[in-house]
């Protein structure tokens, strides 16, 4: 059977005193996905949902499909993000943490990613940070009878 592997790619921007509806006023953009600090609902793709509340507000944008690759997707969301560059770095100056977040979903027990310098630097030019979880399959490995 072949493997496929997923990923999950958002570009996030959260603080503890932060207003979603402010953050979208000031980008001009409405997010797929935000929470406001305290609340026990969002919004994602304009339906309600539940969370646990959280002392963090969470405003989102996500990738383009979980079956692209981390760089494609994040280089979709850069080009919404690059028209806001200067309204960006005011957010940032604001305290606001503002971070892509990856989850990659290796149907293996082993997973890479690769990154340009061009992308990494771009991210740094805007202010965001880039996190990333690795979620591999240890029953592939096993199944196989390579366990080491």
């Amino acid at each position: 059977m072949e493997r496929v592997d997923t990923y999950d790619v958002c570009f996030q921007i959260s603080g503890a005193d932060m207003n979603p509806d402010d953050i979208s006023e000031q980008l001009g953009l409405s997010p797929d996905e935000c929470f406001s600090p305290h609340e026990s609902t969002g919004m994602r793709n304009g339906a309600t949902i539940e969370r646990a509340s959280s002392d963090i507000g969470t405003w989102v944008i996500r990738g383009i499909s979980e079956t692209e690759p981390i760089p494609k997707q994040i280089e979709q969301i850069l080009v919404i993000l690059r028209p806001l560059k200067e309204k960006l770095l005011n957010i940032k100056k604001t305290g606001l943490n503002m971070r892509f977040y990856c989850g990659y979903f290796a149907d293996d027990s082993t997973a890479g990613l690769s990154l340009s310098n061009d992308l990494m630097m771009e991210m740094g030019s805007l202010g965001i940070n880039f996190d990333i979880s690795f979620y591999c399959n240890l029953q592939v490995r096993v199944a196989e009878g390579n366990n080491a």
